[in-house]
């Protein structure tokens, strides 16, 4: 598959996981470069991804939760009832 190919991170329903996952941050009271760190990352990965400009792959989000103290099952379900609303 080409890298054009790719799905946009930035679909509507893309955004709403970024959005959900921003959230959890906030409600963590950590700052990206503490995550980061938690994770081993560089300090701009967070940032990347929260501006749709890093796709998370489901390890990566389950990870990102670990380290926020989010119960990733959590955010699924929150991102699930979104989708189904619509």
């Amino acid at each position: 598959m080409s890298r054009g190919s790719q799905p946009s991170p930035r679909k509507p329903e893309y955004a709403k996981l970024i959005e959900l996952v921003r959230e959890a941050r906030i409600a963590s009271k950590l700052q990206q470069k503490e995550i980061c760190d938690r994770l081993g990352k560089p300090k701009n990965y967070l940032n990347k991804v929260e501006r749709g400009e890093r796709r998370l792959d489901v390890v990566e989000l389950f990870e990102l939760c670990e380290a926020m103290n989010k119960n990733p099952v959590e955010l699924l379900q929150d991102f699930a009832t979104h989708l189904n609303s619509r």
